[in-house]
């Protein structure tokens, strides 16, 4: 178990590296590996050392083939890579083609967003968002009809970053094989906590990183399936099939895959649940009951059970601010966020709640994420500080507010 010197509750920012995973990548630093393309016996152990982590991460995902997963620095890269590199094969397919159209959804991550919406206002595509339900699950009904013979791609993420929804992967998958249009999802948050075997749906990209689980930063995967040609993201030494040229970090991919191995092996050294989902599946009831239970202007965003990830709880408190709870928590020693931790730092209204409806409290959540290590009283000390603290802060707003 890590050494904390606060209690996390951030993991879905960058979970804590496994000590195992932390040691597996020292280790291989001491082998002192050469660049895996050179012919040299030191370079054949580096290229062997990739190609195991590679088939590890592909089985993970049912691939038949390691052959579609591409190593890359994580899943921003691989996010803006697939946005990219289908514009440019549009491009140089015909000049004189109609503008692409995207489709993602109205709570889609900000490595994707964001670079959608930056090349519709140069002109480069045209962009639509799926909205989504109250929960934020995506409605199926109103993304196919977005639809138009222009569409060339559809990205929807797997599980959301700030409420945790996971979306019907298989139902999105066969409207885009209907309309023979390209499907991309970015599984970075969903990746090993809610199965994805790629055997039995239809996704034609999808990014995963490893700081999510418990791996290594600076390190991620970006699937392309077999048979779709995709324009490179690098070009020069020819790596990665020619897709992503430059030497890959070899012993970031085997911290990678023994992240995955980690995972896998939980149940094993832990007998508290039968998997680690389950286990946080359990963490996760047990805050959003005390929390809902002891404060009624606590809101929780996303839903309650069902397609939900299991380590990551949201809520709002009507009246109050998540920042000031947030800051006071992280005092008691409690280490949260508020929203994405690629937004959270600035002061704007959350467009994941927004899109939920939720006009009145938009500006921010405070976003609980949980990991594997995280113990049960662990988690009542947590729901115990919020409800300290937001009745506190909820006092101190009434009193200003009467004078």
């Amino acid at each position: 178990m890590p050494n904390y010197s606060a209690i996390n509750f951030d993991q879905a920012a960058s979970s804590v590296v496994d000590p195992r995973v932390a040691e597996r990548v020292a280790e291989c630093f001491r082998l002192e590996l050469a660049n895996n393309s050179s012919i040299h016996q030191a370079g054949v152990r580096a290229a062997a050392h990739l190609e195991n982590a590679r088939e590890v991460i592909a089985e993970s995902l049912g691939l038949r083939s390691s052959f579609e997963m591409i190593f890359c620095s994580g899943g921003t890269e691989a996010n803006n890579w697939v946005l990219h590199a289908l514009l440019n094969q549009e491009t140089l397919t015909s000049a004189s083609a109609p503008r692409p159209h995207y489709i993602v959804s109205s709570i889609e991550h900000s490595s994707i967003r964001q670079p959608a919406i930056w090349m519709a206002r140069r002109g480069w595509i045209d962009l639509d968002e799926a909205p989504v339900d109250a929960d934020g699950v995506v409605r199926l009904n109103e993304l196919e009809a977005l639809i138009r013979p222009e569409t060339k791609l559809i990205s929807i993420m797997h599980a959301n970053n700030e409420i945790g929804v996971v979306q019907d992967l298989r139902a999105i998958g066969e409207i885009a094989r209907r309309h023979k249009v390209l499907f991309h999802t970015d599984a970075c948050q969903s990746y090993l906590k809610t199965p994805i075997n790629l055997q039995e749906i239809h996704v034609d990209l999808l990014s995963i990183n490893a700081h999510k689980c418990h791996g290594p930063r600076g390190i991620g995967g970006l699937f392309v399936r077999s048979g779709l040609e995709l324009e490179p993201w690098f070009r020069g030494g020819g790596q990665e099939r020619g897709l992503r040229s430059g030497t890959p970090a070899v012993e970031l991919a085997v911290g990678f895959a023994e992240a995955v191995k980690c995972w896998s092996s939980w149940p094993s050294e832990n007998p508290r649940a039968a998997s680690v989902s389950e286990y946080l599946q359990e963490l996760r009831k047990k805050l959003i009951d005390h929390v809902l239970g002891e404060l009624p202007m606590a809101r929780l965003n996303g839903p309650r059970s069902g397609p939900v990830l299991p380590n990551i709880v949201n809520f709002t408190f009507l009246g109050l601010e998540a920042k000031p709870i947030m800051r006071q928590l992280d005092q008691l020693g409690f280490a949260t966020a508020t929203g994405s931790a690629c937004s959270s730092g600035k002061l704007t209204t959350s467009y994941v709640l927004r899109a939920l409806g939720r006009r009145a409290d938009a500006q921010e959540g405070l976003r609980l994420s949980f990991s594997k290590w995280h113990t049960p009283s662990e988690v009542a000390r947590l729901g115990e500080a919020i409800v300290q603290v937001v009745n506190r802060l909820h006092d101190e707003h009434a009193r200003f507010n009467s004078q």
